[in-house]
């Protein structure tokens, strides 16, 4: 390239711009040193040269005596352009090149702007996630000054514009304030924005901010004043000729295309610069595609499982894709699809490129915030869709109460779990029925994955360019609500603690010393208010304490916009109140939707107002609700550091809530009491240190809440107490009993001629109450789905498991034909024994010792030799008695058993076990062929080895044999080899199997009461006596709390009996036995009801006993005495029925067997379907 002709090459004045074909919009003008009279003759010398990438400016200095200013000229629509001091004093310069460089002393950057997309993944280098700005405006800072500002708008089919405003017009004079009002941009749409970098040689420094909302008057005077620069260099980016140099080198590499930008769709991306590089759209529809196939694979073909998982690594973080799919699947009538439809898209940087222009990146704080807000909102959505579709899963109420009662090693209150031992009894594997009945992989990625997405949305929260970003809004005139709503779902966000939500979850699955309560979001929580006004975001959300008491009511000061974006009580007052909920003047997108949520349509004033204000607060306070839980789940371990926590979370938001609504909520007081009621006042919380907070409570729950701290109790001695009146629990020592001090009690407490009193709107309540938002994840419709329908926040309450006593029965469980032999065998090994102690006693004489003594077979010496080994002293007996051959008949049939049951503990599963009984028929079978050889001690060797091995084996048999349980867990529908065709094919039955589960894992206790071991108020008292009550019969169970009352049947039935208990001593024994007990029926019909009292847990019911009980007495025998008691009692049946299921049920291996249940008993053995004092046959 040529140097520009001219007349004399040192004797121009020259401008360098980067970047070709450029049009006039924009263009130089030259003034005096006063500004104030514009040099045109100069202007009119103007000669363009374009060089490699520069367009080069030149005028002819020659007749020049004074040093001129040079300013920016853009062109308006309207009126006239607008001029930006550009550079001051110019004078000729020497032209430059270097190396095909023309930059020249005096040099513009022509830029077009760009941002950095947030990631999950951390970027190798910045450039990697580089995307175009969105709908906005640019902040041009030059020497402190706001320079320029800049809107842009991008346009689908033509690109980006940039238009400037007019901001002398917005200023009360030249570098004067600016007046307040909004601002509307005039300059013609530009392609670029040009900035100066470099003045006579010097590199010169420019503060440029992006933001999606215009700012105030009131926040530029703010950041304009000298005192707060470093608030305005906090606020934007140092903009100097060589970083915009650096960036544009990349453009052709690295920097190829770009998208327009589509925030809507990329706040659901992980990576959403891998979008936004490609225009097809390729890259959306393939990932939906990818993840459309990963949730078809897990939902309905687990043979593909673990390679479905490790080809979709790369759409591991994809939960925005991924909840759509799960919406789409579950719910026909979805549109999710029309978002993820490939769409293509202009090249943001095709002009750039083509032309030759810079880029500079800006930072978007406020769009990492929606980005990682919306990451960890997805994952919760994401969750409770794959619940949702376990809940759908054949086995779902099964698996559930399996994972509750089975899988974790300790019980919810802390003691080892008695059933966590069979664990290795059914089929745990991530693909087997069990676990993808409950959806265990995907739900556990999900907890992994929203760890790690809450971690990048706390450092996003505790940063000082969030919260710098944040002051954009705060400071608005009317705009501040919409900073709550976005900084309100952001701690929303870090308030799902998924271990919580997710009532499968087994904490044996969170990592090591981290509790339940314990999840990523509550430490920046917890951190952002224990800090208070030292966190960056605090003071412009929250006003200092000292401007709001809460002892009395608050009045609303004249409102202010000082520009600062701090919650101070001024500065809230301009768009609180009544103001809240105006609409003529919308700032951003967040007050949009706020108000859009809370619109007119069939609410008035005062309830719109409460509801808006409830969506400025709500995810606030839903941040200290999750505080809260966290508090009570640990408040044996850290009470103090909770409290402190807690307590300053709550007192923010009272603070807060007075300013918002200062007409209703502002009347409310915080207020010292000592439990008295409040005259003209409704009560809507109590706060105290000692017995914890309860916030936001109705009246209702109240009452629900106290009424539970009474009930059925029993005190250290047994004694059964059944009054609610607190009177006469005085003095009592109380198993469980909350007891509360009133000393420290603080009630907040609102008049009854409030909005909030008189409209019954407690939002604040509703908030508290999150139960009310559970919704039941089986949809099956059977009672396990009610575990959600009665749970509290955040956990569900989980059934009681207790150790049942276990009776094994005589022949149990066992086919007809079985039963036959066995009696046989028994009946048969009975009769030789008798007859063996008949001979023993009366040394083989009389007729039965000569009948039984008489040898009826004899054997052949051959087979004598045969089978005898006289080096092993085995020696068979030539004859064999009429005793002896029945002896083996007994024998080959006891072994015949026990090899019977062999096969029936092998079918069963029950491989221990059988092994065991195994070793019995061995025994057996081994001690029988022994007694044909000459006893050398009571019993040959052979007899000796073969008992020996049958006892060991029967010790064994004791203790391997199988529980109810793990014959549930193996032959049920999650065992490594379900039963399909035995005894107990009728698990793989959704509903049967569910039943006999909840069989194995309720308690059912009946228990009876004299009336004067009952502790009443004296008015029942009296009016029991008055019936002539003489006894109560206690009956709980935790099956009560399984499912609604309205779902339930109890059927009891109680007869008068005497209760005898026995009592064996004897001279060997150093302790007594436990005595046993025995019921003795003495009527064949139902004793009346007289009076029955309901429980949460069960029943009282009140009889009258009008028998004789014998007197107590006693045998006495050589060696042995027998002590017998007796009271009054009364013989029960029990049976309650859940929906279509009755409890409690037949043995496992009784199921066919016991028939459908009966409704009414006949109080004999064998009533499978009913309980009783003693329990039930399991």
């Amino acid at each position: 390239m040529s140097r520009p002709k001219s007349s004399c090459l040192d004797c121009d004045f020259f401008i360098s711009v980067n970047g070709i074909s450029h049009d006039t919009t924009q263009s130089f003008q030259f003034y005096d040193h006063s500004d104030q009279v514009q040099q045109e003759y100069i202007e009119a010398k103007q000669k363009l040269l374009e060089q490699s990438g520069y367009s080069i400016f030149s005028w002819n200095w020659t007749p020049e005596t004074e040093k001129r200013n040079v300013w920016l000229s853009i062109e308006c629509e309207e009126g006239g352009p607008i001029k930006l001091p550009l550079f001051t004093a110019v004078d000729e310069q020497k032209y430059q090149e270097k190396e095909n460089n023309y930059e020249q002393n005096y040099h513009l950057q022509a830029v077009v702007p760009l941002t950095i997309l947030p990631s999950v993944q951390p970027a190798q280098y910045p450039e990697q996630h580089m995307a175009p700005t969105r709908n906005g405006y640019l902040y041009i800072f030059k020497d402190n000054q706001l320079w320029r500002e800049v809107e842009i708008i991008n346009k689908e089919n033509i690109g980006p514009e940039f238009r400037d405003t007019h901001l002398y017009q917005h200023r009360e004079g030249f570098e004067k304030p600016f007046k307040k009002g909004p601002r509307k941009a005039l300059g013609k749409p530009l392609k670029d924005i040009w900035l100066p970098t470099k003045a006579n040689s010097g590199s010169q420094r420019l503060y440029v901010a992006y933001s999606e909302v215009q700012w105030s008057a009131a926040y530029l005077n703010f950041l304009e004043h000298p005192e707060n620069r470093n608030l305005l260099k906090q606020r934007t980016s140092v903009i100097t000729h060589q970083s915009i140099n650096t960036l544009g080198d990349k453009l052709n590499t690295t920097l190829k295309t770009m998208r327009l930008r589509e925030p809507e769709i990329e706040e659901k991306l992980a990576d959403p610069s891998l979008y936004n590089r490609d225009l097809n759209g390729n890259y959306l529809y393939n990932l939906y595609d990818g993840v459309s196939y990963e949730v078809n694979s897990l939902r309905k073909d687990s043979s593909n499982l673990l390679s479905t998982l490790e080809n979709g690594t790369h759409q591991r973080l994809e939960y925005g894709a991924r909840a759509a799919q799960y919406t789409k699947q579950l719910n026909a009538d979805s549109q999710e699809d029309s978002l993820w439809q490939a769409r293509s898209s202009i090249d943001y940087l095709a002009d750039a490129r083509a032309r030759q222009l810079k880029l500079i990146a800006l930072p978007d704080p406020i769009f990492e915030l929606r980005h990682h807000t919306s990451m960890a909102m997805q994952v919760s959505s994401c969750l409770f869709h794959i619940m949702e579709d376990a809940g759908q899963q054949k086995y779902f109420q099964s698996a559930e109460l399996v994972q509750r009662f089975v899988v974790p090693d300790k019980l919810p209150n802390g003691e080892e779990n008695p059933n966590h031992k069979h664990l290795d009894s059914f089929n745990f594997s991530p693909i087997g029925v069990f676990q993808r009945t409950l959806r265990t992989i995907e739900r556990q990625r999900c907890h992994q994955d929203m760890a790690q997405f809450q971690k990048k949305l706390g450092k996003t929260i505790d940063k000082s360019a969030t919260a710098a970003a944040v002051r954009d809004f705060t400071s608005l005139e009317r705009g501040a609500p919409g900073a709550y709503r976005l900084v309100g779902n952001a701690f929303q966000a870090l308030s799902l603690n998924l271990a919580a939500i997710d009532p499968l979850q087994d904490k044996q699955q969170l990592k090591e010393n981290q509790q339940p309560q314990d999840w990523p979001g509550q430490a920046t929580i917890a951190n952002f208010y224990t800090q208070g006004a030292s966190h960056p975001l605090h003071a412009l959300l929250y006003p200092p304490a000292d401007q709001v008491p809460l002892d009395t009511a608050y009045t609303s000061p004249a409102p202010v916009n000082d520009g600062s974006g701090q919650a101070t009580t001024d500065n809230i007052a301009r768009w609180a109140g009544d103001t809240l909920i105006k609409d003529d003047q919308i700032e951003n997108l967040d007050q949009a939707l706020l108000l859009a949520e809370n619109s007119e349509d069939g609410f008035g004033g005062s309830r719109r107002l409460l509801n808006t204000a409830d969506g400025v607060l709500s995810g606030f306070f839903t941040a200290m609700l999750a505080l809260q839980n966290k508090a009570d789940a640990r408040i044996s371990l850290s009470q103090r550091v909770e409290t402190v926590e807690f307590n300053a979370a709550y007192l923010d938001n009272l603070r807060l809530s007075k300013l918002i609504a200062p007409d209703s909520l502002g009347q409310a007081t915080y207020i010292p009491t000592s439990g008295e009621s409040i005259a003209g006042a409704y009560v809507v919380g109590v706060h105290s240190k000692k017995a914890g907070l309860s916030f936001g409570l109705t009246e209702a729950q109240r009452k629900q809440t106290s009424g539970k701290r009474y009930g059925v109790l029993r005190d250290s001695n047994d004694k059964l107490l059944a009054s609610t009146n607190q009177r006469s629990l005085k003095g009592t020592k109380l198993q469980g009993a909350a007891v509360s001090s009133k000393v420290d009690l603080r009630a907040l407490v609102i008049p009854d001629d409030n909005p909030i009193t008189q409209m019954k709107v407690e939002q604040l309540a509703k908030q508290a109450d999150l139960a009310d938002k559970l919704e039941p994840q089986s949809k099956a419709g059977g009672a396990a789905g009610q575990f959600y329908a009665k749970g509290l926040p955040y956990f569900i309450v989980a059934l009681e498991i207790v150790n049942l006593q276990r009776t094994v029965a005589a022949f149990e469980g066992k086919s007809a034909s079985y039963a036959t032999v066995s009696g046989i065998s028994a009946s048969w090994d009975l009769g030789v024994a008798i007859v063996n102690a008949s001979n023993f006693l009366t040394r083989e004489t009389g007729r039965l010792a000569t009948y039984s003594t008489k040898t009826v077979i004899k054997l052949p010496p051959s087979a004598i030799r045969f089978l005898s080994a006289p080096s092993l002293g085995l020696h068979l007996e030539k004859n064999l008695s009429r005793l002896k051959a029945a002896g083996l008949v007994g024998g080959a049939l006891t072994t015949a058993v026990a090899v019977w049951d062999t096969c029936l503990l092998i079918s069963a599963q029950d491989n221990d076990a059988a092994a065991a009984m195994a070793m019995v028929a061995l025994g057996t079978g081994l001690s029988t062929f022994g007694s044909l050889y000459t006893a050398t001690f009571l019993m040959s060797p052979l007899g000796w080895i073969g008992l020996t091995i049958a006892l060991v084996g029967f010790g064994l048999y004791m203790l391997f044999k199988d529980s109810p349980m793990e014959t549930w867990l193996k032959n049920g529908p999650f065992g490594a080899r379900p039963d399909h065709t035995g005894d107990y094919k009728y698990l793989q039955q959704p509903n049967k199997a569910w039943q006999h589960f909840i069989n194995l894992i309720m308690n059912l206790r009946i228990k009876t009461y004299a009336i004067d071991q009952i502790e009443l108020s004296d008015e029942l008292r009296r009016e029991l006596a008055g019936k002539g009550i003489t006894h109560g019969v206690w009956l709980t169970s935790n099956l009560f709390g399984l499912s609604k009352p309205e779902h339930q049947t109890l059927r009891f039935h109680a007869r008068q009996a005497v209760l005898t208990s026995t009592e064996k001593i004897t001279k060997m024994n150093l302790r007594r036995d436990p005595p046993t007990k025995s019921v003795d029926q003495v009527d064949t019909f139902d004793a009346p009801l007289l009076y029955q009292h309901k429980q949460d847990n069960g029943y009282i019911f009140f009889y009258r006993f009008d028998k004789t009980v014998p007197r107590n007495d006693g045998k006495y025998r050589p060696g042995t005495t027998y002590l017998y008691k007796y009271q009054a009692h009364f013989h029960t049946r029990a049976q309650l029925q859940i929906g279509d299921h009755t409890f409690p049920t037949p043995p496992l291996s009784k199921e066919e067997d016991a028939g459908s249940p009966s409704r009414t008993p006949t109080f004999r053995e064998g009533e499978y379907w009913w309980a009783n004092e003693f329990g039930w046959e399991q």
